[in-house]
């Protein structure tokens, strides 16, 4: 009888191993997706602790979610009843990071469907998944995601107040943007696009604003050439959105930082070209 159990058992393994594989297929998706099998799936990721084994289990998770980057899929299972509840779940997992980057990586799909799906995962808790995993400086692929989650659900008015002022979003942008080391233009790019965004909100430039010039003041003296390089080019990547350009061109903190980086260093002075 133990023997049989332990069989069972290892067979279970080996069949959900194969629909995991198979869920990333995009070949497969749809058809493992279809006639009430994703419901079905859902179901078993919320059964007892007790039904399966802790392998088993993440198998089940890592099918739905492989089934869920699919475009029509993730439509399909944000309808169903927790299905968007698991995803929000599994984007804050701390001890799997395949679970966690295929749940972000739904979420970043879904937020990119359109308005509805963005204000429902907003309504939902998405924000404080993104800036949670932003402020305790996750791994590289979960931060990226969770950074790209971000730009996308800030596109909803809605969502500036809880990023402002909840979330703390502002001096953990402006950290990145300024001081975290190799910062690829693209990650720059977006982070500026971010802080432009949430300017829209007039009372919100000032804590923007305030937060570059504390930046600003820190770094102003004995300034290396990579500090005058990676602040110059964060200066440019956000006078890309005419708010910031006015009100940095403005800021006589800025000023004084650019005319001592560009005293010192003179090479960089070409990034600095937006001032005229």
């Amino acid at each position: 009888m133990k023997e049989s159990f332990i069989e069972c058992r290892k067979t279970l393994a080996l069949i959900t191993k194969a629909l995991s594989i198979l869920s990333s297929s995009p070949e497969m998706q749809i058809q493992l997706a279809s006639e009430g099998r994703l419901e079905k799936l859902l179901k078993l990721c919320y059964a007892p602790e007790t039904a399966f084994t802790e392998e088993v289990h993440d198998l089940l998770l890592l099918s739905v979610l492989e089934l869920s980057l699919h475009d029509k899929i993730c439509v399909d299972l944000f309808s169903l009843e927790k299905g968007l509840e698991l995803l929000l779940s599994l984007a804050v997992i701390e001890d799997d990071d395949a679970l966690q980057i295929t749940a972000l990586s739904a979420l970043l799909k879904l937020a990119q469907q359109d308005g509805n799906k963005r204000r429902a995962i907003i309504e939902r808790g998405a924000l404080g998944v993104a800036c949670k995993l932003l402020s305790e400086d996750a791994k590289g692929p979960q931060r990226r995601t969770s950074m790209q989650l971000l730009e996308e659900l800030v596109v909803e008015d809605m969502a500036h107040e809880p990023l402002v002022r909840q979330y703390k979003l502002v001096p953990i942008l402006v950290h990145f943007l300024f001081v975290k080391l190799g910062l690829k233009e693209k990650n720059r790019t977006m982070i500026a696009k971010t802080l432009g965004l949430l300017g829209n909100r007039n009372e919100h430039r000032n804590i923007i604003i305030s937060e570059i010039s504390n930046i600003l003041k820190e770094s102003s003296l004995n300034i290396s050439h990579a500090e005058a390089q990676q602040t110059l080019c964060a200066l440019k990547s956000l006078a890309a959105t005419e708010w910031l350009q006015q009100m940095l061109c403005q800021s006589k903190v800025v000023k004084d930082y650019i005319k001592n980086a560009t005293g010192e260093h003179s090479s960089c002075a070409a990034l600095v070209d937006w001032m005229n």
